[in-house]
């Protein structure tokens, strides 16, 4: 895979502000002024570092694909190499990253569909290389007996699907703490591959 696109220095604070409008009215509801006021920056300036609204957007989405891609490869490589471990491990980085990240990841998973063209088919891409690390873990813990499951690709997608939504629901303040969905969602998970808690 080619080196997924970094942030670049000095645009933080134009994303944060993308992403905040982008979560509360929407792709389409969201102009670059609002983007520029909220980050509190002249149009001229955003402009500066995008050349579009799209552009703000594919550079979010970027971000977190490689957020979740380097998360995703660290976990693993850190886990045991038994399938049940490997995927408590991914499960908890992807449940992790979307409990601290609550507005980035909703807004990439919600707003794929305001991708036009090359940029949505790089996106769906980087989600495929991601999936496929599931995929491939739960195919392992099929073969070894961990888990019992029938089709491991409709399964990674259930369980990314599962543990991609907390970001649309979790409350920061209560009655869950992060660590207490990791934990519950994990089990959710485990479940769901027929690997039992």
């Amino acid at each position: 895979m080619a080196p997924v696109a970094r942030i670049r220095p000095g645009i933080e604070g134009i994303l944060e502000a993308s992403v905040a409008e982008f979560f509360e009215k929407g792709y389409g509801g969201t102009t670059v002024r609002m983007i520029a006021a909220r980050a509190g920056v002249t149009v001229a300036a955003l402009y500066h570092h995008f050349a579009s609204k799209h552009e703000v957007l594919l550079t979010v989405m970027r971000q977190v694909m490689g957020d979740l891609l380097e998360g995703s490869a660290e976990a693993l490589a850190g886990a045991d190499e038994d399938a049940k471990a490997r995927f408590s491990a991914f499960v908890a980085n992807h449940v992790s990253y979307h409990v601290s990240h609550l507005r980035f990841g909703f807004v990439a998973n919600s707003e794929l569909r305001s991708l036009e063209g090359g940029s949505r088919a790089e996106i769906v891409a980087l989600r495929d290389e991601y999936e496929q690390r599931l995929v491939s873990v739960v195919t392992q813990g099929g073969a070894t007996g961990e888990f019992q499951v029938r089709d491991p690709k409709l399964a990674a997608r259930a369980v990314i699907a599962m543990c991609t939504a907390v970001s649309g629901w979790f409350d920061p303040r209560g009655p869950m703490t992060a660590e207490q969905v990791k934990a519950e969602v994990g089990l959710l998970a485990l479940n769901l591959v027929g690997a039992g808690a």
